[in-house]
């Protein structure tokens, strides 16, 4: 296994656990976990600026996957 993924990955997850703990002892928590939500997009617009927009092949499983989680 490659350390950088396995590392990357384990980062994500500690992100993740951090904010759902962050959020829970906030009287609002929605709010909380908007703001991450948030957040996350404009830290991976640099990341969109360099690889560009997915396929246009790949746009209706992008929609059907934000109607499946909203």
């Amino acid at each position: 296994m490659n350390t950088l993924p396995f590392l990357v990955v384990l980062v994500s997850a500690l992100l993740h656990a951090s904010w759902n703990a962050y959020a829970r002892v906030q009287p609002n928590p929605g709010h909380v976990l908007a703001v991450a939500v948030m957040l996350s997009g404009v830290a991976s617009l640099p990341g969109l600026a360099v690889t560009g927009l997915p396929e246009e092949r790949a746009w209706p499983w992008l929609l059907a996957g934000v109607l499946i989680n909203s």
